[in-house]
């Protein structure tokens, strides 16, 4: 049993088409802040489970927003 590629922070598109091109069933979640109104951003893996046993796995998604990270200069 070989671990599942590490597709942390991929676009859902990419992830999707690099473990199932390694026999990995995929199982997809998603997920945004509490009261976020959608992003309409690229959907980006925000974590990945294994399976205890075979060839499945879960990935949480969810939407980059297209606007400035919060920082020292923008809050």
């Amino acid at each position: 049993m070989g671990n599942a590629p590490d597709v942390l922070a991929y676009p859902l598109e990419e992830a999707l088409q690099i473990l199932q091109a390694n026999g990995f069933t995929v199982k997809i979640r998603r997920t945004a802040p509490p009261g976020a109104a959608s992003c309409r951003g690229t959907e980006r893996v925000v974590r990945l489970r294994r399976a205890v046993e075979g060839k499945a796995v879960e990935i949480t998604v969810a939407e980059e927003s297209p606007g400035p990270r919060p920082g020292k200069n923008n809050v």
